[in-house]
């Protein structure tokens, strides 16, 4: 597979998009510096005319995630590991408030010189998050002031409907042992001994009532229902049992 079809691929299953960003943007590369990822996320937190910063960091994060759905899905495709903090990731505004008004777009891809099996899935993951991922949430927490389990439980929602609903409908993929893989990526000393893994805290949490299609109710609230119009998600947590 070509790397344009590997794109191909990934923007079909997976909201990211490739190519040079085509409006008003954000670099998530730059949000390393403190001062510039402040400065970024007052700016969008304009756009969505949202009421508090923190609204903004758990939104930014819900689109963000699927930067790390995307480098798996090329993992698991094609085995790519991806150097997503060397790589160009933007925010893009947009005018759709069903994603907060932002999507997300790559304009390159850096592939990193690691080269791992596919039973070495679980290094992949391991390395995403702690080079990527794990560095991003802080960032965002600092800046918004925003707690991190908010954060973890909006990549918790989609990784769970990666492994449990995308993944194994995709036969180009050849696994069938998905539920397995988010079962040990669950597992409490997962990301290491020294390092609290959030998705096996989320995964145990019992939840506060049940929703008819079976769908998992969330333990935070993600604040989308504060931005202009908004509504609460179907499984929000301030929802009361009835």
């Amino acid at each position: 597979m070509t790397q344009d079809e590997l794109k191909h691929f990934i923007s079909e299953n997976i909201a990211i998009s490739f190519g040079e960003p085509d409006g008003r943007n954000w670099t998530l590369s730059s949000w390393s510096n403190a001062q510039a990822a402040t400065r970024d996320f007052e700016a969008i937190q304009a756009v969505q005319q949202a009421p508090k910063l923190n609204v903004t960091g758990s939104l930014i994060m819900k689109r963000a995630a699927f930067a790390y759905l995307g480098a798996l899905l090329a993992f698991y495709k094609e085995g790519e590991v991806w150097d997503l903090q060397a790589s160009s990731l933007h925010l893009v505004k947009s005018d759709d408030p069903l994603y907060f008004y932002l999507k997300l777009q790559a304009s390159q891809i850096t592939v990193s010189p690691v080269r791992l099996t596919s039973e070495q899935w679980d290094e992949a993951v391991k390395m995403l998050f702690h080079d990527w991922l794990k560095p991003l949430v802080a960032t965002i927490s600092d800046a918004c002031k925003i707690h991190e389990i908010i954060l973890w439980e909006n990549v918790f929602i989609y990784l769970k409907w990666f492994y449990e609903g995308l993944a194994p409908s995709l036969s180009e993929l050849g696994r069938d042992d998905w539920a397995l893989q988010w079962n040990e990526l669950t597992r409490e000393s997962f990301f290491g001994e020294e390092t609290l893994n959030p998705f096996a805290y989320l995964a145990d949490v019992k939840s506060k009532r049940v929703v008819e299609n079976g769908m998992r109710v969330r333990h935070t609230c993600c604040y989308k229902h504060k931005l202009p119009g908004g509504t609460k998600c179907s499984t929000c947590s301030q929802i009361k049992a009835t």
